[in-house]
């Protein structure tokens, strides 16, 4: 259901040609989790990565730190251009930093949308020096990690690094260990997702929450835009050539006519009122929309309250399906 809703976004990394990509997935909304890995990344990266002295022992083309005589000897015994020798080096290649490697090297390999793709490459360029932790070093960089105090700005980003490497899950369970949690306004997706499949359907105008602006009412002498107050925004608005109908959208629970907020009436009569006083020509219509439940012992409802000048208006109780 939340697949759904979140396909019919304008600016969302859902789209339904992916949902495949998604299901084969170890983790739900894949996507999400990426950006803002790599979101918190970057805001990480603006800060400083942090470096450390390491020693490094290589077989090098010139004499650098000290000489490792008896690996020397064994490497280099036909190779006098060659010196074999081990010093200290301030390096990016740290455990948190091989961490974070170890991920992006795991993003390579999946089907990213275009945004997290280049952010992906960005991140990429700024670990290049850094060897990715293997799997059989996890459990030790981590370990490296959390004990050292220096890292404290790299926390958050090691959670997540905790989540893709370790593959835990993100449902609810016990334990002192920290998970994150992604919040989605239901009500606002519920009313892009009506508003999209309404838009899709066809057969009359359609116009949006943030295309309808009408004013409850207006102070002064003369009413105009100036003096106009309390401002109305309808969900959904259908408009034909005799009518229009106005949708509101409520992510609730409707088992029975006693949980209908009264409120909720109250909006959807202010609705129908301003529209009838604008549109006399018009007939209008105007229903409150509710996601369809499995459990819902209510029908369609109809009330039809008048006004000004003896006009009926229906107001109907619809469920959506999702």
């Amino acid at each position: 259901m939340l697949y759904n809703c979140l396909a019919t976004l304008k600016n969302t990394p859902f789209k339904q040609n992916r949902f495949s990509n998604l299901e084969d997935a170890k983790l739900p909304l894949l996507d999400v989790f990426i950006q803002a890995f790599l979101q918190e990344c970057q805001t990480l990266i603006k800060r400083g990565l942090k470096r450390d002295y390491l020693n490094i022992s290589q077989n090098r083309p010139y004499l650098k730190g000290k000489l490792e005589f008896s690996t020397h000897l064994q490497k280099n015994l036909i190779h006098k251009e060659r010196f074999y020798t081990s010093s200290d080096e301030y390096s990016l290649d740290v455990a948190p930093n091989r961490l974070i490697k170890a991920v992006l090297e795991l993003f390579k390999t999946l089907s990213l949308s275009p945004k997290n793709q280049e952010g992906l490459n960005a991140a990429s360029f700024v670990f290049d020096e850094v060897k990715p932790s293997k799997d059989k070093d996890i459990d030790t960089d981590f370990s490296k990690s959390t004990q050292a105090s220096r890292f404290k700005e790299y926390e958050n980003l090691l959670t997540w690094c905790d989540l893709f490497l370790r593959q835990k899950s993100l449902a609810p369970y016990s334990g002192a260990s920290r998970a994150y949690a992604l919040l989605f306004p239901m009500e606002r997706l519920f009313e892009d997702f009506v508003g999209f499949w309404v838009q899709k359907s066809g057969g009359y105008q359609v116009t949006l929450q943030k295309q309808n602006r009408k004013y409850l009412m207006c102070y002064g002498a003369t009413c105009d835009n100036l003096n106009n107050c309390f401002e109305m925004r309808p969900d959904i608005v259908l408009r034909e050539e005799t009518k229009i109908t106005i949708l509101d959208t409520k992510w609730k629970a409707l088992n029975a006519q006693k949980d209908i907020a009264h409120a909720d009436l109250y909006q959807m009569w202010a609705y129908a009122s301003k529209y009838a006083t604008c549109t006399p020509a018009k007939e209008v219509c105007v229903w409150l929309v509710y996601p369809q439940q499995e459990t819902q012992k209510i029908q369609d409802l109809t009330f039809k309250p008048k006004v000004v000048g003896g006009k009926e208006i229906e107001l109907l109780i619809k469920f959506f399906p999702l």
